[in-house]
């Protein structure tokens, strides 16, 4: 076996040289800088869609996604009822670390996404939630099962983990210099770069720990921190954007910079932990826009904030064998496993996408190979049966995931939530197939996706390009026209549906505030108790919050339909219609398309291949030109505009822009072959076969690269015979592509029949009795009489809300409550609830029942109430520390088990609900009447004379009085008890 070194590989997420490259320069970076000095470095080529959990499940197998199985942010739960972030249980192949497993290596894996729950390996595995703290700041923080294998490190490892509480600003002052000037009360920025540091920080102690304290062979720590400071924070970094204010400016621009200075720090100790005699490889899964090409908007559509990626992450080798200040060409994601394998002396398996990057060794390593290691008999440490993960902890994650914008917030029918994780497991599916040039395959997911919705243009556009892909033309315009038929109808309504909501908001923002200047405080923190701000990009100004996350949902649907984009179907028309060979048709859509409208760099290079067509070479050069203004680095660009200098018998040109795109993206057959045709037209006959040669070892099924070989051999070299076996070649791959496409089966396109805008357009969930506004705005409740009070009893579990409930029921108050929830041994004589007050939240239509009655409405339910019903309430308070020790009794009582949380962080829980219903019964002035438990205990009669005088009704007092069982209070003191 091949002499092998330990090797180390690091993850940056979103890392980006056009950001490394001046701080290295500014020496703010030396720890990569030294390590770039010392090894091989370069872009890495990263694989559509651009989406975290899909790439570094890649990295780790060297497999396309279609064959590892990971297609998104989430999944189905098993059992199909709900849905919940990836799972290490999604990918269907072995992974590195499963491959070192097998060959009795051990690893150590530190973070990975996705690796939850850790997988059974030999060595460490420390899952991708290790890091995660309660998104409520909770001081409780219990390490889940599943975390960390083997389970005998969870109690060291647990004590390694930051929480965002402990970083003081000194801790920040890195990431935010003038941190002690941000109101943290009004501006909740803070708080995420202090949740990004201590994710960091977390998963750099579990590392550096076990590179110390457990033997390795192979080590992998993934960061995910650039990526989250990138997508919060870049819009404030240099140069300012127009869009941000001088004070956002001034306080924000120094976060992303702090936050690569903070990871070369880390790297540093990586380093040195490994030591010299280690392989140390460390990768960027995409780059990200820090520049002008940073997106100004999002796209309405799921993982919509991807399109701030860019296509080219980093690249660093370096070590024993490996070359040093050498830059490398050429190196994609896929690339790293079976350069991993080789590093190790393992094969690489045949059924992989990439190769090892044998140009970055000193000499030539000895690359072996095998069918598929998934074929291998053995233990590869697979995670096996499914273990009971967290409910709690998956709705964290899953909300992470809403916050960052990857997904949509799920729905509450949990029948739609699996329907639309499914739908973009499938449309992501369907981008890998294109990226790996099986259209075919994508073009069957798209159809059926754009069959059963419609209104997601996005799934109708990319059917269109695939099937233009595989030369379906006719059916490619068979889907733009009906793109086009329906686009302009769906944008209309959507666009009134949008205005018509608009005054809605407005007519609510007059309804609190006339003027619509300031909002109460108190009922400004209480609606941010249950609904979201308007506007997430002022989140320093908060305005008044005035749509529930229903509604929230549905314009954002309706906005991406209302804004349309008739340039994209300009656009598309123009590519069908150059592949139709009409490059006059094609500029007549390009030219439909207004100034400002289209300005991107994709857009510029379709019109400069018009005008190509259409002989034009002036105006397809400005094009080009004008696209690399928009995009310095654009490879496309640069080819095109070396295409329209050898169209305009300029080689020299040509040629330079040839090897520009060369060094910007090395793999690209097309780009060489170019470069191959200025040189011959230089007369650099042995230059060009040269560059023809690495065109073939990148696309064998070149035939035009054969076609110029064959010509050079034939006029300038004089070797017929190399000529007639390159023509012949030639020959052989058209042939063989035109029965491809010939006798490959043609897609059916399903009816695409005119969409019923009525039925297909997202509906506003206006109706008060389904989506109770908590505005202090009057509203008919089904018909609700307000003359006849509901008395509302109120508190926390276990707080003598079934006590008091008997007490007015033996008063002579109607009771709502139904048997749902019989009597036991905690509560004898009943707890008197009605079932449906647990689904407040989404149908409080029966609330006319409750005209004249008391009803229980527990605390955490009572900010679901609409303020519109005339009530009153009576809030039963008692010892927090009393309610949880009662809370565990009456589970051990019912032999039942609560949630895993430790009685302090249960405490703190109970003592915010309570803050937020004061709150809320001060900003829509309601009337209280509180109980203190121990004191309807200690003398009801009084409690219950309290209770009549609040209601203004004449009740039985002493028989009230005397439902009050004091042996009930379990949970007394000695002194009390003996009392």
């Amino acid at each position: 076996m091949t002499q092998r070194n330990k090797v180390l590989l690091i993850g940056w997420d979103a890392a980006d040289w056009k950001v490394i490259n001046p701080l290295m320069d500014a020496g703010l970076m030396p720890n990569l800088n030294a390590l770039v000095n010392r090894g091989t470095a370069g872009n890495l080529a990263t694989l559509s869609p651009v989406l975290s959990p899909m790439l570094w499940s890649s990295i780790a197998t060297g497999k396309r996604p279609y064959k590892h199985g990971v297609h998104g942010f989430t999944e189905p739960t098993p059992d199909g009822k709900s849905v919940r972030p990836i799972t290490s249980f999604a990918r269907k192949t072995n992974a590195i670390w499963n491959i070192a497993t097998l060959q009795g290596l051990k690893s150590n894996i530190v973070g990975w996404w996705p690796s939850n729950p850790a997988e059974p390996i030999n060595g460490v595995m420390v899952s991708n939630l290790y890091q995660s703290a309660p998104k409520d700041g909770s001081a409780d923080w219990p390490m889940l099962p599943g975390t960390v294998h083997p389970e005998r490190l969870n109690d060291e490892l647990e004590e390694l983990r930051w929480h965002p509480n402990e970083l003081t600003g000194q801790d920040l002052a890195m990431f935010l210099p003038y941190g002690d000037e941000i109101d943290q009360d009004k501006d909740q920025r803070i708080k995420s770069v202090a949740r990004i540091v201590s994710d960091a920080t977390s998963i750099q102690g579990a590392a550096t720990h076990l590179m110390v304290t457990e033997p390795w062979d192979f080590m992998a720590v993934y960061f995910d921190a650039i990526d989250h400071f990138c997508h919060a924070f870049m819009k404030y970094h240099p140069p300012k954007q127009d869009i941000v204010s001088d004070a956002d400016f001034r306080l924000y621009h120094q976060v992303v910079t702090g936050g690569y200075i903070y990871h070369d720090q880390m790297l540093g100790r990586l380093l040195e932990l490994a030591g010299e005699d280690t392989t140390v490889m460390l990768i960027s899964d995409h780059g990200f826009h820090p520049d002008h090409l940073r997106p100004q908007q999002m796209p309405m559509e799921p993982a919509g904030p991807a399109v701030e990626h860019r296509d080219q992450g980093i690249f660093v080798l370096a070590g024993p064998g490996i070359k040093t200040d050498h830059r490398i060409d050429g190196a994609n994601l896929l690339d790293i496993t079976p350069t991993i394998l080789t590093l190790l002396g393992l094969p690489v398996g045949d059924d992989m996408d990439g190769r090892t990057l044998v140009q970055a060794f000193e000499a030539a390593p000895d690359v072996r190979s095998i069918p598929s290691w998934d074929d291998v008999a053995g233990d590869a440490g697979r995670a096996r049966d499914e273990i009971e993960m967290d409910a709690d902890e998956q709705r964290e994650n899953l909300e992470q995931l809403v916050a960052l914008g990857y997904i949509d917030r799920p729905d509450d029918d949990t029948t739609v939530a699996v329907a639309d994780a499914k739908r973009e497991q499938s449309y992501n599916l369907a981008l890998s197939y294109m990226d790996a040039g099986m259209h075919p395959k994508a073009a069957e997911l798209l159809s059926e996706l754009y069959r059963t919705y419609p209104l997601e243009f996005r799934f109708g556009l990319r059917l269109a390009l695939c099937l233009q892909a595989s030369e379906q033309i006719d059916a490619a315009a068979q889907v733009v026209d009906h793109l086009s038929r329906n686009w302009q109808q769906a944008a209309k309504h959507a666009s009134a549906s949008v205005e018509q909501f608009e005054e809605k908001v407005k007519a609510r923002r007059a309804a609190l505030d006339p003027d619509a200047d300031n909002l109460d405080e108190a009922t400004r923190v209480e609606l941010a108790v249950a609904v979201k701000d308007v506007d997430d990009d002022a989140p320093d100004k908060p305005a008044p919050i005035l749509m529930t996350p229903q509604e929230r949902d549905v314009l954002k649907r309706l906005s991406a339909i209302a804004h349309g984009n008739p340039a994209i179907l300009e656009n598309l028309s123009a590519n069908i219609a150059l592949s139709r060979r009409n490059p006059t048709l094609a500029m007549e859509h390009l030219a439909r398309v207004q100034d400002g409208q289209f300005k991107s760099p994709n857009f510029c290079i379709q019109r400069g291949n018009a005008f190509l067509s259409l002989g034009d070479f002036d105006k397809a050069i400005s094009s080009f030109e004008a696209a690399l203004v928009l995009d310095r680095e654009s490879p496309t660009a640069f080819l095109g505009l070396c295409r329209a200098y050898l169209r305009n018998d300029d080689a020299d040109n040509a040629l330079r822009c040839a090897k520009t795109a060369i060094g910007l993206k090395f793999a690209s057959a097309p780009a060489h072959y170019y470069a191959a045709l200025a040189m011959h037209k230089q007369g650099k006959a042995a230059d060009a076969v040269q560059a023809l040669n690495v065109a073939l070892s990148q696309n064998p099924n070149f035939p035009e690269a054969h076609v110029l070989l064959s010509v050079i051999y034939r006029r300038v070299l004089g070797n017929n015979d190399a000529s007639l076996l390159h023509r012949a070649q030639a020959r052989a791959i058209r042939m063989a592509r035109r029965k491809q496409i010939d006798e490959a089966p043609k897609l059916e396109l399903p009816d695409l029949p005119e969409i019923d805008l009525d039925a297909e357009l997202p509906k506003w969930p206006l109706d008060p009795k389904l989506v109770p506004m908590l505005l202090n705005v009057p509203q008919d409740i089904g018909g609700f009489d307000t003359s006849k009070q509901t008395i509302i009893v109120s508190g926390l579990p276990r707080s003598g809300t079934s006590m008091a409930m008997q007490m007015l029921a033996a008063g002579g108050i109607p009771i709502l409550s139904d048997d749902t929830r019989p009597a036991d041994e905690n509560n004898p004589l009943g707890y008197l609830e009605y079932e449906p007050v647990k689904g407040l939240s989404t149908d409080n239509t029966w609330l006319n029942k409750a005209e004249g009655k008391a009803l229980k409405v527990v605390a955490p339910l009572m900010h679901r109430m609409p303020q519109g019903p005339n009530y009153k309430v009576i809030l039963m308070q008692r010892d927090v520390g009393e309610i949880v020790t009662s809370q565990t009794r009456m589970l051990g009582r019912l032999d039942k088990t609560g949630a895993d949380m430790k009685a302090d962080a249960m405490a703190k829980m109970y003592t915010e609900q309570l803050e937020r219903l004061d709150i809320l019964f001060t900003a829509h002035n309601v009337e209280v009447l509180r109980l203190r438990h121990r004191d309807v205990i200690a003398d009801p009669l009084n409690a219950a004379d309290q209770i009549a005088q609040f209601l203004g009704r004449t009740l039985d007092t002493p028989v009230m009085s005397k439902v009050v069982d004091r042996s009930l209070w379990r949970e007394r003191s000695d002194a009390e008890a003996s009392a």
